[in-house]
């Protein structure tokens, strides 16, 4: 017992240390001028997307003001998500307009930082919006070649949301006009943070699980323990069973035996007697016992059509004569039924029993068109049922369809 104990407290004080660093890194100071440097380059960087778009299209966010910072709880920019719920309404999700909106947004993701964990540096927002801008550039150039010159950008820098940013030591001073400086401050927070309680949770959870688990692990021993206890009591008794079990089976096996041996005996003296019954009836007739001969099968008749399959018919709505072949799992689309005594005549069908034709004809049904009247094509089905065969008609290399009559399937 004193072991066990001494066990569980090494187990607790290793777990307690390997948290330890965990907690007081939460615990240490976060620069404030972080956050101030997130919120700055989020006004900043949405101001710049949303003045670009409006460049492009003067009548979008047409109650936007430069200045504004919103963002949902996952860090999400509210502004640009209306931006582009207008863009799609107005031009659509494909418009040009709108993928370069999208582009700009991800590339803003990848400067922005964390603003939970590691946020971007008051001091660098500077630098990022720099990126930002020759993104912007490049960009524009892209989607909007013939738009896509330096001087749309150089108009959007010169708006007076943004002005001239310019560092002093570690204070900054936003735009020219303003006259507004940001001193970077400390603030600590504290040791219960909502991280620091999950981790402790977490703690507590695991300490009572090894707890639960030590006691269970003892309760297997015990149980353990008892079977062999048991199972050596009751070994005698096993043993007794399994020898009166192996008697009853060779007790039954010489009774089967000697079963098998009457009843061989009683069908050699019914043959015997089936015998003598046959010589009686032919000395009584004076004739010979005729025997029944035997049923001959039924010859099958002669196939009254010939069978040829062919690959995807040609899109002019007819199949090429030299492309006929047998059955190939792999390449055979359509089936000819050839009438011997009419050789230029044909009934075809689609292989509907062939997953892999089904499956190629529901996804792409346009290369069956030329040849085939299809019934519910845009319902979504996933199965064909053949309506009625086709017909086609031999002229010179190509069978053609004849009289217009298709081939009629249903999508289901």
């Amino acid at each position: 017992m004193k072991r066990n104990t001494s066990h569980k407290a090494t187990v607790i004080g290793l777990i307690l240390l390997l948290l330890f660093p965990v907690l007081k890194v939460n615990g240490q100071e976060q620069p404030a001028d972080s956050l101030k440097g997130f919120d700055l380059f989020w006004e900043k960087a949405d101001t710049l997307i949303i003045l670009l778009a409006k460049e492009l299209d003067p009548d979008l966010m047409e109650e936007f003001t430069p200045g504004e910072v919103r963002y949902d709880s996952n860090l999400k920019s509210d502004l640009v998500d209306e931006l582009r719920n207008q863009i799609g309404t107005s031009r659509g999700m494909d418009s040009k307009i709108f993928l370069l909106v999208d582009s700009l947004e991800k590339r803003k993701q990848t400067y922005r930082g964390d603003r939970r964990n590691n946020p971007i540096l008051l001091e660098n927002v500077n630098g990022s919006l720099d990126d930002l801008f020759t993104d912007a550039e490049n960009i524009v150039k892209h989607y909007f070649p013939n738009q896509g010159n330096p001087f749309i950008i150089n108009d959007i820098k010169k708006h007076p949301a943004f002005g001239e940013f310019s560092f002093i030591q570690n204070d900054i001073k936003i735009g020219s006009d303003s006259g507004t400086e940001v001193s970077p401050i400390k603030a600590k927070e504290s040791f219960f943070s909502l991280n620091n309680i999950v981790l402790l949770v977490l703690l507590l959870l695991i300490i009572v699980l090894f707890f639960l688990f030590l006691k269970t692990s003892g309760k297997i021993k015990e149980l353990n323990n008892d079977h062999r206890i048991w199972r050596s009591k009751n070994e005698s008794r096993f043993s007794d069973l399994e020898a009166r079990i192996n008697a009853i089976k060779a007790n039954n096996e010489s009774r089967y035996s000697g079963l098998d041996k009457q009843f061989q005996t009683v069908n050699d003296r019914f043959d015997n007697i089936q015998g003598q019954i046959a010589l009686l009836r032919k000395n009584n007739q004076g004739g010979v016992i005729e025997r029944p001969e035997p049923n001959q099968p039924e010859p099958k008749p002669a196939p009254t059509t010939i069978s040829y399959f062919m690959p995807n018919a040609d899109q002019g709505g007819f199949f090429w004569d030299d492309k006929k072949t047998t059955y190939q799992e792999n390449g055979s689309v359509f089936q000819l039924e050839v009438d011997p005594k009419n050789p230029n005549l044909a009934s075809f069908k689609l292989l509907v029993e062939n997953e892999k034709v089904v499956k190629n004809a529901v996804t792409n049904p346009s290369y069956l068109k030329p040849v085939c009247q299809i019934e519910n094509i845009d319902a979504g089905g996933r199965n064909i049922a053949i309506i009625k065969h086709g017909q086609l008609r031999l002229n010179q290399d190509k069978w053609v369809i004849a009289d217009g009559n298709k081939l009629m399937i249903k999508f289901f």
